[in-house]
């Protein structure tokens, strides 16, 4: 609700779960108290279960109060993110390059090039990859060329820029359809890379990846033993540095939010206990029966690296939000193994992010050429 959607003058908003962002939940809580002298409110409510002693980490931790805390505290001291000036938005860079055609009923690439990449916002470096943009939304009917070498729109690109939808940049994740042995389970928006082999946690349940389709949206998967899921595996935005960092600084404090009711006050000291007593002020590793628990206090960005780097290590890897769960190793094993990866200058990103499936987040992605996405 906070896309653009004018809703009129509220009273308070509730939110349900822990916010995806704190941008997100500075906006949400501007959706009210906009009537004269009339205060902004939010409330958030959290749904957290009893932990029995066979519960995940991030569960004995009450890792989503905690998000929540922390989102609650850094827009207090008046902190969002930042926006990410080193990535090029090549699916909005799509949009533009249709919008610019379709506004002058065709342009050559040089005057695209230039209007948007050579004096405009996106950065995308060599003319070659401009190039290669070109060819690939040519490739999917998005634009044509004439015989005298101008850009128009293709038949696929008329229907997408005469739809009122164009004009939003943005757009909610992509649904995948959830399929086990030939049976759909229900669908789930996909917001961090997918790859064979690996976990995801749905409907309760841990399975893991088989296989997955793009072009139908569809993720195969067969069930995975490895104890108890997470009841919040941290899915959803993508979570900044910023955040892991303060739930860090949450749990090392022995500060009561103001704003916590009694039953979040008894379940920030739960948390707090746990955290103590697995000794994560000064440890990052915690093993636990046959898993091994990393703790980076990273970001997603971060996170979501890790887990393709192990993968591709051949570790059975999962990314939990908060923490990595590596499957059958021990503690010493995890730790040599990620001190080389630190101190190594040879690993490939590109071949890292080969083998993922899902990659298109933005809302054009889908057209992109391999090297872009």
């Amino acid at each position: 609700l906070e896309m653009g959607i004018d809703v009129g003058s509220l009273d308070s908003i509730a939110q349900i779960g822990p916010p995806p962002s704190v941008s997100s939940l500075r906006q949400r809580l501007g959706r009210s108290g906009r009537r004269e002298e009339k205060p902004s409110i939010i409330r958030i409510y959290i749904s957290e279960k009893n932990v029995p002693s066979t519960s995940s980490p991030q569960d004995a931790l009450r890792a989503q109060l905690v998000q929540s805390v922390a989102m609650v505290d850094l827009m207090l001291e008046g902190w969002v993110e930042p926006p990410d000036i080193n990535t090029i938005h090549a699916s909005t860079l799509i949009q533009q390059l249709l919008s610019v055609v379709g506004q002058y009923g065709g342009v050559s690439a040089k005057q695209a090039w230039e209007a948007l990449c050579e004096t405009g916002p996106f950065e995308i470096g060599e003319q070659s990859e401009f190039v290669s943009l070109l060819r690939s939304m040519g490739k999917y009917d998005l634009i044509k060329q004439t015989h005298d070498g101008l850009l128009v729109l293709g038949l696929r690109g008329e229907r997408i820029v005469s739809h009122y939808d164009f004009y939003a940049a943005f757009t909610s994740p992509l649904e995948y359809q959830i399929v086990h042995s030939g049976k759909p389970l229900g669908s789930l928006p996909i917001t961090k890379p997918l790859l064979k082999e690996m976990h995801i946690i749905f409907a309760g349940k841990r399975w893991k990846v088989i296989d997955v389709n793009e072009e139908n949206k569809t993720v195969t998967v067969k069930p995975s033993k490895g104890g108890r899921p997470p009841v919040f595996d941290g899915g959803g935005a993508a979570i900044h540095d910023r955040v892991r960092e303060k739930m860090h600084e949450v749990y090392c404090s022995s500060g009561i939010p103001r704003y916590l009711d009694s039953k979040a006050r008894d379940l920030l000291a739960e948390g707090r206990v746990f955290f103590h007593s697995a000794e994560l002020k000064r440890r990052r590793i915690l093993e636990v029966e046959e898993s091994v628990y990393v703790f980076p206090w990273c970001g997603d960005r971060v996170m979501n690296t890790l887990e393709l780097y192990l993968i591709s290590k051949g570790y059975d890897c999962e990314n939990q939000g908060i923490c990595l769960r590596i499957a059958k190793t021990t503690k010493r094993e995890a730790s040599d193994l990620l001190f080389k990866a630190a101190e190594s200058k040879s690993i490939d990103v590109d071949e890292l992010v080969r083998g993922v499936s899902a990659k298109p987040y933005g809302k054009y992605d889908g057209f992109l050429p391999t090297s872009l996405l």
